[in-house]
């Protein structure tokens, strides 16, 4: 019995990383930015599912990590507006580049996260959410679960409290 590889090219676990910048919360309203160091851009968002469908556009341009489950549609599929990196380009590195210090920098934002999916299954994301002000990181099992701890960081930082048990 032989050893299973997948065909196709392989990419570097770095392509899941992105940082997501809450910049304002109004009544439950989040606007914000979300950069890829793999792409250099930054990408607005003013909702929270709008957050989510920019994230998964990310993934889904990169195609990483890939998806158990494809959606199918009658219709064309959505055309993202990332340009894919080239074997030759460096990715992120573990330590912030001097560009994404001033691009997370800029701003008051009131949370920023490292979040990084490590696999979409099960129609979900699965990975680990850092909270960059507080230096704390979290698994996560589920898009929901991650954007619960999103939301119990934003109180906390709204609130001045100082009750971080969840992210422990």
């Amino acid at each position: 019995m032989g050893l299973y590889v997948r065909s196709g090219a392989l990419r570097p676990s770095s392509l899941s990383k992105v940082y997501v910048v809450f910049d304002k919360t109004e009544r439950d309203v989040f606007k914000g930015r979300v950069y890829h160091p793999a792409s250099g851009k930054q990408i607005p968002f003013t909702r929270v599912y709008e957050l989510l469908m920019k994230l998964e556009d990310i993934f889904n341009a990169y195609d990483f990590p890939q998806p158990t489950h494809i959606l199918r549609t009658f219709k064309n599929p959505r055309k993202v507006d990332l340009q894919k990196t080239t074997k030759e380009e460096k990715y992120i590195a573990e330590d912030l580049t001097d560009m994404e210090k001033e691009i997370l920098n800029n701003g008051n934002g009131k949370a920023t996260f490292l979040i990084k999916v490590l696999l979409r299954q099960n129609a979900t994301w699965q990975g680990k959410i850092q909270w960059i002000e507080k230096n704390k990181t979290q698994n996560f099992r589920s898009d929901l679960e991650m954007l619960k701890l999103m939301d119990d960081a934003l109180r906390i930082s709204d609130n001045g409290e100082d009750d971080t048990a969840k992210w422990d």
